[in-house]
C-alpha cells in the first residue's frame, strides 16, 4: 500500500488542479457589505464519516456568533450570519461550494473549512476572488509554505505537532520504535513526514507506516503491517472512525501499544467510536481541554453551549468557537465603514487577547497559536495530563 501512496496523491492533485482552474474566471471581488449584515461562508464536512467533527465546527462558531448577535446586536450593528454548506469532507464539493458562495451568496468572508485537500483545492479561487478564509482544520505544512495571502490559520501546524508527539513519548516513555497509521491524503502525509522529520536527528526512523484511503474504514491491511512491525507506539494521523477501527481491530488481536492521536482524529468522536478500546489513548490537541473551566475561553464557551442547550463540549467546538472569536475581533479592528481591504488589513495585524487565548498574525505570518495541550482517555473521558505516562 505504502509504494502506491505518491501516485494516489499525484493524481489526487491533478484532480483538484483540474477541478479549481475552471472557476477562476466566475469568481467575483464585488462583495459590498450590507448595512444590517455579515455574511460568512463555510464549506466543512457536515455529512459523512467525519461529520461529527464537521457539525461540531461549525457549531462552535455558530454559537459564538449567535451569542455576539443577541448580547452585542452584532458588530457595529451588523448581525453575522453563517452560510454554511456541506462538502462531505471532499474536495471537488468544497471548490463547487466555494465557488456559490463567493458568486451566488456573496459572501464576506469565509471559515471553518476542513482538511488540507479541500482547504488546498479552494487555494487559487480565495486568490482570484481576494476573500480571507480564516480557520482551517488542517496542520499540512504544504497551505502554511508558501504563504497564501489570503489563508489564515488559528491552529498550528503537524510539523510542531508530532515534534510534539515524539518529544514525549521519549521523553516519558524511553520509545523510539513509532508507527504512524495516517490517511491517505495531505492531512495524513504531513503527519507521516513530520514523525520522520522529528525522529531524524534522533538517529531513528519510522519503524512502520500504515496508509488507508480517505473516507474509508477497511482498515485490515493497516493491521496486518502493525501486528508485522510491532512498533511501541502509533501515532494516528487519520480519521477518528478509522483510527477507532485501528485500535478496536489490534485489541481484538492482543495487541496494545501506546497510541497517541494527532488533533486531525476529532478526541470526542473517537472514544465513542472506539468505546472501551479507547482508554489509555493519548491526544495532542491545539486547543485547551473544553471542560476546564478554569480557563477564560473555555468558561465562555461552557456558558454558551449551556445557553443554546447545546451539548457538543467537544475540541472541534471549542476550535470553531475560536475561529468565530478570532474573525469577529477583526472585523471590529475593520471599524464601521467596512471593506475587504480594511478587514484584511486588520487580520494582517490582528493581536488579540480572546479570553485568555492570545491570537497574533502579522503581515508575513499566518500561523496564530503555537501551544499544545495533552489528554488522555480515562474512565470514557478525555483528562489534562503533564506527560504520557500510564493513565488509570
Amino acid at each position: 500500500m505504502r509504494t502506491i501512496l505518491p501516485a494516489i496523491l499525484a493524481s489526487a492533485a491533478a484532480a483538484f488542479t483540474l477541478t479549481a482552474q475552471p472557476t477562476q474566471s466566475y469568481l467575483t471581488t464585488d462583495r459590498p457589505v450590507a448595512t444590517n449584515e455579515i455574511k460568512i461562508g463555510v464549506s466543512a464536512g457536515l455529512s459523512g464519516r467525519s461529520a461529527a467533527v464537521g457539525n461540531d465546527y461549525l457549531t462552535g462558531a455558530r454559537v459564538y456568533f449567535d451569542g455576539v448577535n443577541n448580547t452585542e446586536k452584532g458588530i457595529f450593528g451588523r448581525s453575522v450570519k453563517l452560510v454554511p454548506l456541506d462538502d462531505r469532507y471532499e474536495p471537488l464539493p468544497a471548490v463547487l461550494n466555494t465557488r456559490r458562495l463567493v458568486n451566488d451568496d456573496k459572501v464576506f468572508c469565509l471559515m471553518n473549512y476542513m482538511g488540507a485537500v479541500s482547504t488546498r483545492a479552494v487555494g487559487l479561487m480565495i486568490g482570484e476572488a481576494q476573500i480571507p478564509l480564516i480557520g482551517a482544520f488542517t496542520g499540512a505544512q504544504s497551505l502554511r509554505q508558501p504563504i497564501n495571502r489570503y489563508l489564515f490559520h488559528l491552529r498550528p501546524g503537524f510539523v510542531e505537532e508530532t515534534a510534539e508527539i515524539v518529544e514525549r513519548l521519549i521523553t516519558d516513555r524511553s520509545v523510539t520504535k513509532i508507527g504512524v497509521f495516517y490517511q491517505a491524503d495531505l492531512d495524513g502525509e504531513s503527519v507521516r513526514s513530520g514523525v520522520e522529520r522529528a525522529l531524524r536527528p534522533r538517529g531513528a526512523g519510522v519503524a512502520i507506516s500504515a496508509p488507508i484511503i480517505r473516507n474509508t474504514v477497511d482498515v485490515a491491511a493497516a493491521v496486518d503491517q502493525m501486528l508485522a512491525a510491532r512498533p511501541n507506539a502509533i501515532i494516528l494521523g487519520a480519521s477518528y472512525q478509522q483510527s477507532a477501527a485501528l485500535v478496536k481491530a489490534l485489541a481484538a488481536r492482543d495487541f496494545r501499544p501506546i497510541f497517541v492521536g494527532t488533533s486531525m482524529v476529532g478526541s470526542e468522536q473517537f472514544i465513542d467510536y472506539a468505546g472501551n478500546d479507547a482508554s489509555g489513548v493519548f491526544f495532542t490537541q491545539v486547543v485547551p481541554l473544553p471542560s476546564d473551566g478554569s480557563i477564560g475561553l473555555v468558561k465562555k464557551f461552557q456558558e454558551a453551549m449551556k445557553s443554546a442547550k447545546d451539548p457538543s463540549l467537544s475540541h472541534a467546538a471549542l476550535e470553531g468557537y475560536l475561529n468565530a472569536a478570532a474573525v469577529a475581533a477583526a472585523l471590529r479592528e475593520a471599524k464601521e465603514d467596512l471593506n475587504t481591504a480594511r478587514f484584511l488589513k486588520a487580520l494582517e495585524n490582528l493581536n488579540a487577547d480572546i479570553d485568555g487565548i492570545t491570537v497574533t498574525f502579522t503581515p508575513s505570518t499566518r500561523q496564530a497559536l503555537k501551544q499544545f495541550y495533552l489528554t488522555a482517555v480515562s474512565g470514557g473521558k478525555l483528562i489534562k495530563v503533564e506527560k504520557f505516562t500510564k493513565v488509570n
